[in-house]
């Protein structure tokens, strides 16, 4: 009598990749709503911030142009990598390739948020500073686009992590005979 035999076969999982596609897709979303005394005065995609447009900031600097952010910059390109590092990686690669990107992601993600907080936080003391009388609360209230694409990179992260190291050189498993 033969013994009965499994065959596994291991091929990329594109459940790796899906969080970064849609880590950059997620930079068309609203990022960031800018308020000034809880009214809406400003609304900022991710795309925004990696290329400076979007809406004009009336504050105090009215010449000022909005500035390419860095930190978004670096967290789009984690996700355009992570896409490129899928496709041109070999296996035993492409777990650490996409795991340092997952990182670099949220790494930048997280700078992006202080940055935004400290930015609004500068401009909250520069318009109290001023001898009026007038009270002036500026915030920046992070929208679902950004946690949407940090929760993409931390999945990245945590796919990468639970992945095993190394796929088996044998793609062939044999099921042990039961002897009972």
């Amino acid at each position: 009598m033969s013994t009965p035999k499994t065959i596994t076969i291991t091929l990329p999982s594109i459940s790796n990749l899906a969080p970064f596609i849609l880590a950059v897709l997620g930079f068309f979303m609203v990022f960031t709503d800018i308020n000034c005394n809880d009214e809406s005065i400003a609304r900022f995609t991710g795309y925004d911030l990696v290329t400076g447009n979007g809406e004009k900031l009336e504050l105090e600097d009215e010449g000022k142009d909005n500035e390419p952010n860095i930190w978004a910059i670096l967290a789009l390109t984690a996700g355009i990598a992570g896409i490129v590092l899928f496709t041109v990686l070999k296996d035993s690669n492409r777990r650490t390739g996409l795991l340092l990107t997952g990182l670099t992601g949220v790494a930048g993600m997280i700078a992006l948020y202080f940055d935004i907080q400290s930015s609004i936080k500068t401009d909250n003391k520069e318009s109290n500073s001023n001898n009026l009388d007038i009270d002036i609360d500026i915030q920046a209230d992070m929208k679902f686009g950004y946690w949407f694409v940090l929760g993409c990179y931390v999945l990245a992260v945590l796919l990468n992590l639970s992945r095993p190291q190394k796929a088996p050189a044998n793609a062939f498993d044999e099921v042990p005979e039961n002897n009972s």
